[in-house]
């Protein structure tokens, strides 16, 4: 009988195992959304700080959960197994390393078979605004992620075209059958060599500045902290000539150089209050991209340390980062504290993108504070309004500039959007071709540039075209931390007959869905007005949906 048992719960056991093997192969076919969204999902770690940082752990399906991360303006999915075991997919390095983020849902392909539900494959939509030379283009792709057991990995990525959803589903069918487009372990194995090769030259690079007498230029910051918004920058030649100035600064930079370009840079911030103190360690490739940033935080405010270790690739994608924590008085590594207050600081891709550039040597240095470089050759600044978008308290560019030869008359203006950071960094945050009417199609009461102000973070877009007849234009726009877009709220359209004193004004909130019509006929003293009421959809729309009519 003892024996009899044994080979029934093995018996029993194997057939558990069957059933789940015969589940993910046979049985119906169906779709199940989950949410990927903040609010739908469990927040471990986030920060409002500089460009901000989150992960959040998703709800899957069939015991599988996704995690969704965020750092620098760009997010990506890791996909969790039942198991534990963690597939980092790597959408920021492996599809693009522009500004991105991940669609609102995932869509699961899977297979039931009477109570098993066994997920298959993984489709998400990421959406980046890629650059090409001096254009900047959003793109929304759809990542096709196979599963299998604990392994999850991106077999394909469909780019934008028409039924974009159904090739995905097709292509997700047969995802099982295909191999890793980006091969988990083979990128693990390359991701430590990549790490363990810059750790190496970082320590060669620290060689070479240990046996330089100091810095070869110092530059702080010499502006009022409380008072001014902009940096305003002071050159020393050594750190003797910067200490005997006894030059009061909040942030200072030491910087050496190797063949007339920054090397390595040692960046200090600290408070006016004296809380804390934080030290970003640069190490720059030769062609100037950022290797190596070390970040650490010294803050009373808890008495410890915070230390950060970002690796990145030529490209200025992030392939990895660490945080390690230390106590303050003695030194000697510590858990990590269940809350601390961060300090947030920007992380500069490039010795180019350092806000003092244009003050150090010749090579890759370049200012990043002149917004003429984001102006194409071939092009003029028509118009430059400033407002503070993102409530920074900063006032950040909006451009208007038209092609002095265009190919397309119709399209010889572009909007071109730059947030700054007090450091007076400049960053092309979006652009937009077919907002703004051409230079010759604005008919008699057209043709100059729009008037655009900046109303309490609201960016307003107004213009006006015609003759007898015209209309005018007025867009609403508000910059959307989540997706790093600026999002269409508003919309004011007004239509006239000036001959027959004739209107239509329409009025509409994307965010209520709420629209309201007014026609008027008639002069001052005998006007006519009938008012609609409608309801219209609240799908988002954004900057780069936005064309003028």
């Amino acid at each position: 009988m003892k024996y009899l048992r044994i080979i029934s719960v093995t018996l029993a056991y194997i057939a558990l195992l069957t059933s789940a093997a015969f589940a993910q192969t046979s049985g119906r076919v169906s779709t199940i959304y989950t949410d990927l969204t903040a609010e739908k999902c469990k927040t471990i770690e986030a920060s409002d700080e500089g460009a901000g940082y989150y992960r959040g752990i998703c709800p899957g399906v069939g015991g599988y959960k996704l995690e969704v991360l965020e750092g620098d303006i760009r997010q990506t999915i890791n996909v969790i197994a039942p198991s534990g075991k963690k597939s980092e997919l790597n959408f920021w390095t492996n599809v693009s390393s522009a500004f991105s983020s991940v669609g609102d849902k995932a869509e699961w392909r899977v297979r039931k078979s009477g109570k098993n539900t066994v997920p298959f494959a993984l489709i998400v939509r990421f959406n980046s605004s890629d650059s090409s030379g001096e254009t900047q283009k959003n793109i929304s792709r759809l990542i096709i992620i196979k599963i299998k057991d604990d392994l999850a990995c991106i077999t394909d990525v469909v780019e934008p075209m028409r039924n974009a959803n159904k090739k995905a589903r097709e292509v997700a069918y047969a995802s099982n059958n295909k191999p890793c487009k980006f091969e988990t372990s083979k990128n693990d194995d390359q991701l430590k060599d990549s790490v363990s090769s810059i750790d190496a030259y970082a320590k060669t690079v620290d060689e070479f500045v240990g046996q330089k007498d100091g810095p070869d230029t110092v530059i702080a910051d010499i502006s009022d902290f409380e008072k001014d918004t902009k940096a305003e920058w002071k050159k020393f030649n050594s750190r003797e000539e910067f200490e005997k100035s006894e030059t009061n600064s909040y942030e200072t930079a030491f910087v050496w150089n190797k063949n007339g370009n920054p090397i390595s840079t040692n960046i200090t911030y600290s408070s006016p209050s004296g809380d804390w103190a934080q030290y970003v360690f640069y190490i720059f490739r030769e062609d100037g991209s950022v290797a190596k940033a070390t970040r650490e935080l010294r803050t009373f405010m808890g008495d410890i340390i915070v230390i950060r270790k970002y690796y990145y690739d030529k490209s200025g994608a992030l392939l990895k980062e660490t945080r390690q924590f230390k106590d303050l008085e003695t030194k000697k590594f510590i858990k990590a504290p269940k809350s601390f207050e961060d300090i947030d600081v920007d992380i500069y891709k490039s010795s180019g993108e350092l806000p003092f550039a244009s003050m150090l040597g010749s090579g890759n240095a370049a200012g990043n504070n002149d917004e003429s470089r984001f102006i194409p050759k071939g092009w003029k600044l028509e118009q430059k309004d400033t407002g503070d978008l993102n409530e920074d308290k900063i006032d950040d560019l909006i451009l208007q500039i038209r092609n002095e030869n265009p190919e397309n008359e119709d399209q010889d203006r572009r909007l071109i959007i730059l947030f700054k950071n007090r450091s007076g960094k400049l960053t092309k945050i979006a652009q937009n071709d077919t907002i703004i009417r051409c230079s010759t199609c604005g008919g008699m009461l057209g043709g100059g540039p729009a008037d655009i102000k900046v109303q309490k973070g609201v960016l307003l877009i107004e213009q006006m075209y015609g003759s007898r007849s015209g209309a005018n234009y007025l867009y609403r726009l508000r910059y959307e931390t989540s997706t790093n877009r600026f999002r269409l709220i508003g919309e004011d359209v007004t239509e006239f007959d000036r001959l027959e004193l004739a209107s239509e004004e329409t009025s509409t909130n994307y965010l209520t869905g709420k629209q309201v019509i007014k026609i008027s006929k008639g002069g001052e003293n005998d006007v006519k007005e009938t008012v609609t009421r409608k309801t219209v959809s609240k799908k988002k729309r954004y900057l780069s949906d936005v064309t003028r009519h």
